[in-house]
């Protein structure tokens, strides 16, 4: 070994220890000593001070460059010039590029890796025209697209997924200018099992372009296994959104999550009736944590608060009349006013056996409800369904709530 690098060696060894979980630390000659090695995996997290379009532009034709398959330069300042320098590397399929504010994305012209796996989280100046650049040598092999938090991409920037032959998971959490003609362009992307939508605001909107539940696109596509329309501002009543996967066929949908939304009664009757008539024959997790944002809804019947919803959805939801194989169910519940709800937790609740439910001793405990005085009496009355213990007596009736500003719900079928 050349003296030189002995001396770099030692003196890297002789470094005081970090803390925990914090990176190595490059400096721009221990950086090109990766050159010298032949390393399937390279992490330069957080390599702020390093010349990346350097340390790029010096791989070519090293021993690095010939067996890179995974690298990982996010949170670093490397621009669409460093970006177009990853030609040097033609064996690359996994590239994450977090947090990359510097990236617009006119560098993938010059790229023809075949990426199987591309992370572009939380790059901010990504612009969504740009990844047409990505076809010539990722069309047929890219299956993981992450585009969360990228805000300048729009509806129209979609179409370019139908193109990624086996594209099966695209993650679009927290990009907020996306609304429901996103669903045009990502209906047309058939090998599609996985995508994510949580935090895109505008699909709680009303959606002109569609009047009829039957012609919003999401029924194009039933292929999907795992959706998340989380934190999405939805509501069944004015949304054709939900009504679509309340009257959808999606035979192969394995979990459903629709966290931090407003559904009434309607919306769970629709489900519990497409589980009963096997129209959802693979469901087997459905989220609908906080959800029930309606702590007091005005319907056909009477009214419902949120509190005798939760033993109606466990009910309906977890009878094997209606679904013999749903193995979790989470549902909370909040009222409007506090900033900061108590939460207790209550067993879970064995959803294979007829009601009254009683879950084994060693069952885990993993439903949990976010509790209002009016969900206290029906989550101890769950608590004593499992311990044989008597009940404690319920708290006084809270004060009258305001009556639901929105219209009621159809009536149940």
């Amino acid at each position: 070994v050349p003296a030189d690098i002995v001396a770099l060696i030692v003196e890297e060894l002789n470094t005081p220890t970090q803390p925990p979980h914090t990176p190595y630390t490059y400096t721009q000659q221990t950086a090109k000593l990766l050159h010298t090695v032949a390393l399937p995996r390279v992490d330069l997290i957080r390599q702020e001070d390093l010349d990346l379009v350097t340390w790029l532009r010096d791989i070519k034709g090293t021993p690095l460059a010939g067996s890179l398959l995974q690298l990982d330069l996010s949170d670093t300042h490397i621009n669409d010039q460093g970006l177009a320098l990853l030609s040097h590397v033609p064996r690359l399929k996994h590239l994450a590029l977090r947090n990359c504010n510097k990236i617009q994305g006119n560098g993938f012209n010059k790229v023809t890796c075949k990426f199987e796996f591309l992370n572009l989280r939380n790059c901010t100046m990504l612009r969504g025209r740009h990844l047409v650049s990505l076809l010539p040598g990722s069309k047929d092999s890219l299956t993981t697209l992450i585009l969360s938090g990228c805000t300048r991409l729009k509806d129209e920037d979609m179409h370019i997924m139908a193109q990624f032959a086996r594209l099966r998971s695209l993650r679009l959490s927290h990009c907020d200018k996306l609304g429901h003609r996103a669903f045009v362009h990502l209906s047309k992307a058939q090998s599609l099992h996985t995508l994510s939508m949580a935090h895109c605001f505008l699909l709680g909107t009303p959606a002109p372009e569609f009047p009829d539940d039957a012609t919003h696109p999401l029924l194009s596509m039933p292929q999907l296994q795992h959706l998340n329309l989380s934190f999405c501002f939805l509501h069944d009543r004015s949304l054709p959104l939900l009504r679509a996967i309340a009257k959808g066929s999606f035979m192969r949908l394995i979990s459903l999550k629709i966290k931090q939304n407003s559904l009434s009664r309607g919306f769970f009757l629709s489900l519990c009736s497409l589980c009963s008539q096997g129209m959802m024959p693979a469901l087997s997790v459905i989220d609908l944590s906080s959800s029930l944002a309606l702590p007091h809804v005005a319907s056909s019947t009477g009214n419902v608060s949120a509190g005798s919803m939760i033993p109606f959805i466990i009910q309906h939801l977890s009878s094997p009349t209606y679904h013999p194989f749903m193995s979790s169910i989470k549902i909370s519940s909040h009222k409007p006013a506090p900033l900061s709800p108590s939460a207790i937790a209550i067993p879970t609740i064995p959803l294979a056996l007829p009601l009254p439910l009683a879950p084994a001793p060693t069952a885990r405990r993993r439903t949990s409800i976010r509790n209002s005085p009016r969900l206290l009496a029906a989550s101890r009355a769950l608590v004593s369904m499992s311990t044989s213990a008597p009940a404690p007596p319920p708290p006084p009736p809270p004060p009258p709530l305001p009556q639901c500003p929105f219209p009621p719900p159809p009536p149940p079928p």
